[in-house]
C-alpha cells in the first residue's frame, strides 16, 4: 500500500458507548489480544439516532491507535464522528466563480482515477469549443492558457465540479436534487439530467468566452449582512450597483461599475463590515452590464433547450423548483443577467424536507450561506465541502465522505479500497461491507421525495 494511501474504517452503534465498545473490540483483535474471530457483518437495517464514526488511517499501526483513542472516547483529527438521524441521498450544490484556483483538481487527477476519466469525458466535450487541453490546464502543463483566464477557468471549473460529482457516485452517493449557483447552473442541469455532456459544455465554454471580453468592465464585492442592510446601502448608487446574489441570511453579492464598486467596498471596510472583492474583474448579474451579450447569446445558444429531468432541479434563477424543460437560451441569459437566488433555492429545498446538502466545488465558498439559510428550517442540517483549496488530495475528498456518512448519506466503502490488499494489515473485512438499504418505514433526513416539479 502507498505511503500516502489513506484508507477509512466505518464504525457504527446504537449508541456513544456502543460505538466505544466496538472501537474496543476491533482493536483487541487487531492487536491480536483476543482470540475471537472478526463479529459478523452488520447488515440489519439500523435504528436511528445512529451514532457513527469513520477512522481514517494510513496502515495497520495508525489504524490501531485511532481505535483506541476511538475507544477512549478522545477527540482525534483522525477521526470523523456524528449521529445520523435517518439514510437519505444528499442535495449537490454547484459553485459559481468564487471557488476556482489554479491548482484545482490537480491531486485528484494525479491520484483518482474515477475524476481523471470525467476529466477526459469533459475534455473531449468542451475541446471543440476551447481548443485547448484541459488535463493540461488542470496540471499547469507548459503550453497552455492560464487557468485564471475568464474563457478558461468558467468550462475548467465546470468541468472540476462534475469529475467531483463523479467521485461522490462513485462511492454510492447520487443526488436527491441539485442546486447550482450562477455558472454552475450548467454542471447541475447536466447531472440532474437536463443537459447532455456536450450541450452543458457548449453553454459553459460560450459564457467564458462571452464573459472574458468583459474582464475589466466592472467589479463584483462580497458583503457579510443582510440584503436589507446591503439595499440601503446601495441608494447612493441607483443603476451603477445593484444585488447580484443572495447566498445566505448574511451573504449577498453586489455588482456593477468599477469605480462605483471601489468605493462601496472601501466605505464597507471603514465601517468594519465584513466585505471582499470576488475574483471576477466583470460585473456579472448586472442586467446593465450583462445587455451586451443579450443577442449574441440567445442567438448561439437557441438551439439548446432542456428536457425533463429525472432528478429534481431547484433554479437559483426563479429560487424555486423548476421544470426543465424550460432551460432554453431565454432561461440562460436571465442566469447571469439576473440574481442568484441562491438563498431562496437551498430554501425551497429544504422546505421539502432535504437535510444534507454537499458542494461539490474545489473549495467551499457557499457554505457558510447555506448553514445560515438551512439552520431557520432544520435544528440540525449537514452542509459538507468536497474539497479544499489547501488541501485537493484524495485523503481530503475521503474525509467528505466521512463527513456524509456520519450524517447519515449511505457509503458504498468499497471504492476507497480498490486495489489495496486489506488482509495484509490484519482488517477485519465485515465492517467494510456497504452501509444497508434503510427498511421500508425507515425515518428519512433529506430524502423526502419532490413533488412534480413546477415553474
Amino acid at each position: 500500500m502507498p505511503e500516502s494511501t489513506v484508507l477509512p474504517l466505518p464504525l457504527s452503534s446504537s449508541s456513544a458507548e456502543g460505538l466505544r465498545r466496538r472501537a474496543r473490540a476491533l482493536a483487541a483483535r487487531l492487536a491480536g489480544e483476543s482470540g475471537e474471530g472478526p463479529p459478523p457483518a452488520r447488515r440489519e437495517a439500523p435504528a436511528y439516532p445512529e451514532h457513527r464514526a469513520v477512522l481514517l488511517y494510513a496502515d495497520r499501526d495508525d489504524c490501531l491507535a485511532g481505535l483506541r483513542r476511538l475507544a477512549a472516547g478522545d477527540a482525534s483529527p483522525q477521526v470523523v464522528r456524528g449521529v445520523a438521524a435517518g439514510s437519505a441521498q444528499p442535495v449537490l450544490v454547484f459553485p459559481g466563480l468564487g471557488a476556482q484556483s489554479p491548482a484545482m483538481g490537480r491531486g485528484l487527477l494525479a491520484h483518482a482515477p474515477v475524476f481523471a476519466r470525467r476529466i477526459e469525458e469533459c475534455d473531449r466535450a468542451l475541446r471543440p469549443h476551447t481548443g485547448w487541453s484541459l488535463p493540461g490546464v488542470l496540471s499547469g502543463a507548459p503550453g497552455t492558457p492560464p487557468p485564471d483566464r475568464m474563457d478558461v477557468c468558467q468550462p475548467a471549473l465546470f468541468a472540476v465540479t462534475l469529475a467531483l460529482a463523479a467521485l461522490w457516485r462513485s462511492y454510492g452517493v447520487t443526488p436527491a436534487a441539485v442546486v447550482g449557483h450562477s455558472i454552475g447552473e450548467f454542471a447541475a442541469a447536466h447531472e440532474c439530467g437536463a443537459l447532455t455532456l456536450a450541450e452543458a459544455a457548449e453553454i459553459a465554454a460560450s459564457w467564458g468566452r462571452a464573459q472574458a471580453a468583459l474582464v475589466g468592465t466592472g467589479e463584483m464585492v462580497a458583503v457579510r449582512l443582510p440584503v436589507t442592510e446591503v439595499a440601503v446601502r446601495l441608494r447612493p448608487w441607483p443603476g451603477r450597483l445593484t444585488v447580484a446574489a443572495v447566498n445566505g441570511p448574511r451573504s449577498v453579492v453586489v455588482s456593477g461599475d468599477r469605480e462605483a464598486a471601489d468605493r462601496f467596498l472601501a466605505g464597507l471596510l471603514a465601517d468594519r463590515v465584513g466585505a471582499l472583492r470576488v475574483p471576477a474583474g466583470y460585473a456579472a448579474h448586472s442586467p446593465p452590464h450583462m445587455a451586451a451579450l443579450r443577442e449574441r447569446q440567445l442567438t448561439d445558444l437557441a438551439r439548446i433547450t432542456g428536457r425533463a429531468a429525472p432528478t429534481p432541479f431547484y433554479s437559483t434563477v426563479t429560487g424555486r423548483l423548476l421544470d426543465t424543460a424550460r432551460l432554453d437560451a431565454a432561461y440562460w441569459y436571465r442566469n447571469l443577467s439576473g440574481p442568484v437566488r441562491f438563498e431562496s433555492a437551498v430554501r425551497a429545498a429544504a422546505v421539502r424536507g432535504h437535510t444534507v446538502f454537499i458542494e461539490v466545488g474545489p473549495h467551499p465558498v457557499l457554505t457558510l450561506g447555506m448553514r445560515q439559510t438551512l439552520e431557520t428550517v432544520h435544528e440540525r442540517p449537514a452542509v459538507i465541502a468536497s474539497a479544499v483549496r489547501s488541501d485537493g488530495s484524495p485523503g481530503r475528498f475521503l474525509r467528505s465522505v466521512a463527513e456524509a456518512y456520519v450524517a447519515g448519506v449511505p457509503i458504498d466503502w468499497t471504492a476507497a479500497y480498490s486495489g489495496v490488499d486489506v488482509r495484509a494489515i490484519g482488517l477485519p473485512l465485515p465492517v467494510l461491507a456497504p452501509a444497508p438499504a434503510p427498511a421500508p418505514g425507515t425515518p428519512r433526513t433529506g430524502g423526502t421525495p419532490s413533488p412534480s416539479p413546477t415553474a
